[in-house]
């Protein structure tokens, strides 16, 4: 399974992995001179083979701009996005120690 690099570009941005607990995702965003945070859940995708006949990879992948409030949040300051990220992380183990109760 293909994970998400600790360091990639996209969109115009580098992205740096600060800190991940499970899938849940503490990244820098930067361009330029401008410095950003994103907190983010993973998406994972299955392989799936294209009517071309590649097959793309089994794999972690950032969260779709749909989802973005729900999978992903930009916040404005470093303190804000390690709050954050501290309870996307709780979040996450609450539900999943639930759906192992029930």
């Amino acid at each position: 399974m293909k994970t998400l690099p600790t360091e990639f570009r996209a969109g115009g941005f580098r992205f740096r992995q600060l800190a991940r607990a499970g899938d849940v995702v503490l990244l820098e965003k930067t361009k330029g001179t401008w410095k950003g945070w994103e907190v983010v859940r993973l998406d994972h995708r299955p392989a799936v083979q294209m009517p071309t006949g590649h097959t793309t990879e089994e794999g972690e992948f950032m969260p779709a701009s749909s989802t973005w409030g729900v999978c992903g949040w930009s916040p404005w300051t470093l303190e804000a996005a390690e709050k954050r990220f501290a309870a996307v992380v709780e979040a996450v183990a609450k539900a999943e120690l639930a759906s192992k109760v029930n």
